[in-house]
């Protein structure tokens, strides 16, 4: 299952502010495009997601087959203050790739 640092974490939650997900039931979905692109859209929870909380609430919303293709992968913010962005890297040591997401 994908690991969100509490980095990622803090990042979503400034992202939900700024979209106006002020819904509780409302959360950020990672959606995965062409050629290997991630996404983020607002979403509510579906039958088969799982849920990465945050404060008491849904936070991140991922479909379980998108969880499959992401396996073991690691969801981080980086960058410098102010120009932080989101990194999806794989967890394990042999690979070092990584794939920027956009912003909702």
């Amino acid at each position: 299952m994908i690991q969100v640092t509490g980095v990622a974490r803090e990042y979503l939650e400034q992202l939900r502010a700024r979209a106006g997900l002020d819904d509780p039931q409302l959360a950020i979905r990672l959606v995965l495009g062409p050629a290997g692109q991630v996404g983020l859209l607002p979403g509510v929870k579906g039958l088969d997601d799982t849920v990465i909380p945050h404060r008491g609430r849904p936070l991140l919303l991922i479909t379980s087959e998108t969880a499959k293709l992401l396996g073991t992968a690691v969801l981080d913010a980086a960058g410098e203050s102010g120009r932080e962005q989101l990194v999806l890297r794989r967890s394990t040591r042999t690979s070092g790739r990584q794939v920027e997401a956009s912003a909702c």
